[in-house]
């Protein structure tokens, strides 16, 4: 897999430390907790073991890169969402409860990690498209069968744009010369076709999150009130700490029932974004639309945080409106960026006088 034995030691050292913080915190957690009426759920403390996280990590899809540390979770493959897998309870939880931690399997692209190369698309066979569905999808539309409406959207509709893209079509030739040059492989022995690069350009596309991209964190389906959160990791470049925090994890934001799956907002910035907003970001990266109005209506207090002047701002997946509202909405947006940049450069100007 690409590690070596010293490797998967100290990861298992990490993996038995954060264990242990988790658990002590749970029983913490635990002993303060004051009974709550209004608690739906029987929660119970989650204890975990080593070979608790060995045996439940040897039965995802990454065996061999378990997360720094699995919660009271499980992956379901047969879901009705989410392309049939995700996260879902183990048991009642708590709000708070930690579920994942994870180091990011990319955070940008780097030389090291083209000589890493075969390792990496080994790790991205697991995420969304996957290639048997991608080659499965063209085999269909050669022979004249119907598709699914999404799949033509994420997968047929964006390879054809990409192929219609002449400064694309030269890079891409370029990337399967190099893959044949350093005898990079398909499961099946295959070179690596056009094709397969438009396929790992879309599994970057549509599993990366701001911070980098995930393996385990990819399961979490997207929801627009989502029952769990994801902390990023710590930016070196604006650390006060001398060794920087590089795990992200995630935590439950309410009660979640045994067996409920579990979700995630696929915007990493946990400040308000407004409907607009988000739908032609959610649009535009993962090419699929969060709806209008009325999609939030069995959602009353998601539906009621979104209203400007008690009314919904309407919006497209090329963004917001030119309404008054509206655009009130995202001039807010573009002023706590700017506020958001000027900190960031106060905070380093002072750090560098230190």
């Amino acid at each position: 897999d690409g590690s070596s034995a010293s490797d998967v030691n100290i990861l298992s050292d990490d993996r038995e430390v954060a264990r242990r913080l988790i658990d002590k915190a749970n029983s913490s957690k635990q002993q303060d907790h004051v009974a709550d009426e209004t608690n739906p759920l029987t929660t119970i403390l989650f204890q975990s073991s080593h070979q608790d996280q060995r045996i439940r990590t040897e039965h995802l899809p990454w065996p061999n890169l378990p997360p720094l540390y699995l919660g009271p979770i499980h992956l379901n493959t047969s879901l009705s969402e989410g392309g049939g897998r995700g996260y879902v309870a183990s048991q009642d939880l708590s709000p708070g409860t930690c579920v994942l931690i994870e180091e990011p399997l990319l955070g940008g692209w780097s030389d090291e990690q083209q000589e890493n190369a075969q390792h990496i698309l080994d790790c991205l066979l697991e995420l969304h498209p996957r290639k048997e569905k991608v080659d499965h999808i063209f085999h269909s539309l050669e022979a004249g069968h119907p598709i699914d409406t999404l799949d033509s959207i994420q997968i047929v509709d964006m390879m054809n744009t990409l192929e219609g893209d002449a400064a694309y079509c030269e890079q891409q030739q370029s990337l399967v010369t190099l893959a044949s040059k350093q005898q990079i492989f398909n499961p099946d022995n295959s070179l690596l076709s056009a094709r397969d690069i438009n396929r790992l350009l879309l599994t970057l596309r549509y599993n990366g999150f701001e911070s980098g991209l995930y393996l385990h964190f990819s399961m979490f389906n997207h929801n627009e009130d989502p029952n769990c959160i994801k902390f990023r990791p710590e930016d070196e470049s604006t650390s006060t700490k001398s060794i920087p925090n590089k795990y992200s994890e995630a935590r439950t934001t309410r009660y979640v029932k045994k067996g409920e799956a579990l979700t995630l907002h696929y915007l990493e910035n946990p400040r308000e974004v407004s409907h607009a907003s988000r739908r032609k970001i959610i649009w535009d990266q993962h090419r699929f639309d969060i709806g209008e109005a009325h999609s939030f209506l069995n959602l009353p207090s998601l539906y009621e945080s979104e209203l400007v002047g008690g009314k919904f701002p309407e919006s497209t997946l090329s963004g917001a409106n030119n309404d008054s509202d509206t655009t009130a909405t995202v001039n807010i947006e573009k002023s706590l960026d700017d506020l958001e940049e000027m900190y960031m450069e106060i905070e380093q100007a002072f750090k560098s006088k230190i």
